[in-house]
């Protein structure tokens, strides 16, 4: 799921059933207004020469067919999610967080060239916007934390 909160884009990832539509519906619920959909499941990504990345709609909107045709944005930040008991954050370096950004292309490289592009465009995503792992329950105060953690991105920024 990708969306616009405060002029950025933020990614939500991982395989289905971690809670990404939930954090979405979640959010649309607690804060009606304040988030734009750009793509419910594979959104298009864009590396500029200016070095950063943006965000666009794709064909691919999930099965709920969450979609906007026009929303586009700068990447801020990619978040893991995970399901888990608790609600918690862990920053992820570049390393431990390639390969499952790699597993949410919608292109599945054959070849040694085609590897290599797509892990110079994994780079390229992981240089311009901090990654994060965020184990969560799910339920209502799991988004108010996610929220608070973007705005304190938004902030250091």
């Amino acid at each position: 799921v990708s969306f616009v909160y405060r002029g950025k884009a933020w990614l939500l990832c991982g395989p289905s059933g971690v809670g990404k539509t939930t954090q979405y519906r979640n959010w649309m619920k607690r804060f009606p207004g304040e988030i734009e959909i750009i793509c419910g499941d594979m959104p298009a990504l864009e590396a500029r020469e200016d070095g950063s990345v943006w965000v666009h709609p794709s064909p691919w909107n999930g099965k709920e067919r969450f979609g906007a045709p026009d929303g586009s944005a700068e990447l801020m930040g990619i978040v893991r999610l995970v399901q888990a008991k608790a609600n918690e954050f862990e920053p992820l370096a570049p390393a431990e967080a390639v390969v499952p950004l790699l597993r949410q292309f919608a292109v599945r490289p054959e070849t040694a060239g085609q590897i290599r592009l797509l892990a110079a465009i994994a780079e390229k995503v992981l240089s311009s916007a901090p990654a994060m792992l965020y184990r969560n329950r799910g339920d209502l105060e799991s988004t108010e934390i996610l929220r608070s953690k973007f705005d304190e991105l938004l902030e250091r920024k």
